[in-house]
């Protein structure tokens, strides 16, 4: 790496602590980092029975996790080994981006890449978001020089090795990340490096007899699934869904869905499709001369990768494939967006560049924003429990809906009441079509046979589905059928109301 990268790349690490830090420090957990907390709480041999049957994911970065909360068991130290993964990443990044861009290029990338809000989503997940996009890099890496350079045979074969072991650490990491692994293959067909690619699949066999113990797992960890209620599967939803992710990797505005849309996500949708639309013109044009290899390899990881996305779609349903379980595509996704416009702006147009970086400035910080809004998480449960600390009285149960919320909410409360429900966290999924009166009935039936009977005021927190559609119907019938509210207060994606027995 020259002197000048080292420098921007540690200017940009900075960058990255001084916000990330902070942030780490103040949020609230959610319920996915609820559930890794809870997974990884009780040591090792509890963790390694719980991530198969409950978070029903790779065990590595959770066993390692749970070893890392050996020294600190802070949810900011937690936060810090997501943290490490990223400023490593940032760390590696510009000696993978030299290879097909020129210096200048490769700053505007690596800036791009380090501030991006999506990569500081990873960083402040107690998840392996920021694990995922590290190994990503990792084999991106060695599969450039383990396979695709020229005349530098001891130094393939070392780079090889290195890509096998990441191979392995990866799939014990995170089912998606194989996804790659197969990408990787037919860029070699595509490039018809016909003896790397044998080479290549005889060292996938061997990955593959090294992760025989997932499988048998994977088959358990998905069985039963059938009985589950899935929404009817769309390919309208799965190229909408597709087309958010590139697009909050491309030209991040809110990274999380929402309901409406906003003027400048339009804006930005119109922007992205003008691009597309100047670059398939240019390339017929050209009759694809002036599409070079990068770009050729890169177009093949990502359409590799979609196609093995949408499987998952087809396969498990959409909750498998939210913008988190990107991850493994954010890298080859802006590397792809850098390579096409490198080959758009030539040196008359290189002004493009600076509109492009103005363009970020303003859209980076306003990403970050709408993902935190109010420097909250969904559910905002650092304010709810202070909140409910500050205003309850003993005798005051807090009933929690939906169920998983109670592993937020418990994190952050330090009162005397009890929480209720105490059991069954995890156990309850969609019974019907999302949002509708009899989604989650089971459950709430489940929650009203766990309030006391003999309570005369009980706090109850709700989500934000319970507000806006009908899904908490049945619960809300019975509150107003039993209860009196007597206090009330919303907060980012959650209500908190204490109610009294009529």
């Amino acid at each position: 790496m020259v002197k000048s990268h080292k420098k921007l790349v540690l200017i940009l690490i900075a960058l990255h602590l001084a916000i990330s830090l902070p942030l780490a420090y103040f949020l609230n957990v959610w319920s996915d980092e609820a559930s890794t907390l809870e997974t990884t709480n009780h040591g090792l041999s509890f963790t390694f029975e719980t991530v198969f049957a409950v978070e029903k994911q790779s065990p590595l970065y959770f066993l390692l996790l749970s070893l890392w909360r050996n020294i600190d068991n802070s949810v900011f130290f937690a936060r810090i080994f997501s943290i490490i993964f990223s400023v490593a990443s940032i760390a590696i990044f510009p000696s993978i981006a030299k290879n097909w861009l020129n210096e200048k290029q490769t700053k505007y990338l690596t800036i791009f890449f380090a501030l991006h809000p999506f990569l500081f989503m990873a960083s402040l997940e107690i998840r392996g978001y920021s694990a995922i996009i590290l190994l990503s890099i990792l084999l991106l890496k060695f599969f450039i020089n383990g396979y695709l350079q020229e005349d530098q045979a001891k130094s393939n074969r070392n780079s090889q090795f290195i890509y096998v072991l990441i191979s392995i650490i990866s799939l014990y990491t995170h089912y998606y990340l194989g996804f790659i692994l197969v990408a990787h293959f037919c860029v070699l067909l595509v490039l018809k490096r016909w003896k790397d690619a044998k080479n290549y699949f005889l060292q996938m066999l061997f990955v593959g007899i090294c992760i025989i113990p997932l499988l048998s797992v994977i088959s358990q960890q998905f069985t039963g699934r059938e009985a589950v209620y899935t929404a009817e599967k769309s390919i309208v939803i799965l190229l909408r869904t597709i087309w958010a992710s590139i697009l909050t990797f491309t030209i991040p505005t809110e990274i999380l869905p929402t309901s409406e849309p906003t003027i400048i996500s339009i804006l930005r949708n119109r922007i992205l499709l003008i691009l597309l639309a100047v670059f398939s013109v240019y390339a017929f044009a050209t009759r694809f001369r002036k599409i070079n290899q990068a770009t050729l390899i890169f177009a093949t990881i990502n359409l590799v990768m979609l196609a093995f996305m949408a499987v998952s779609y087809f396969a498990l349903g959409e909750i498998y494939i939210a913008i988190r379980h990107f991850s493994p595509l954010f890298v080859s996704v802006i590397f792809l967006q850098f390579v096409v416009l490198s080959t758009l702006i030539t040196e008359k147009f290189n002004r493009i560049w600076l509109i492009f970086g103005l363009i970020c400035l303003c859209l980076f910080p306003y990403s970050l924003y709408k993902l935190y809004p109010n420097a909250a998480k969904r559910g905002d449960w650092a304010r709810v429990a202070e909140f409910v600390e500050q205003n309850e009285k003993p005798n005051q149960p807090i009933i929690i809906f939906q169920v998983y919320d109670v592993l937020s909410f418990r994190v952050h409360y330090r009162g005397a009441n009890k929480i209720l429900p105490d059991e069954k966290f995890v156990d309850f999924w969609l019974e019907g079509k999302k949002e509708t009166e009899n989604s989650l009935r089971k459950q709430i039936d489940f929650t009203i046979s766990k309030i006391p009977p003999d309570a005369t005021e009980i706090w109850l927190l709700t989500e934000d589905n319970c507000q806006t559609t009908v899904a908490c119907q049945p619960l809300e019938d019975f509150v107003a059928k039993n209860y009196n509210v007597i206090e009330t207060k919303d907060f980012y994606l959650e209500k908190a109301r204490l109610l009294r027995k009529k």
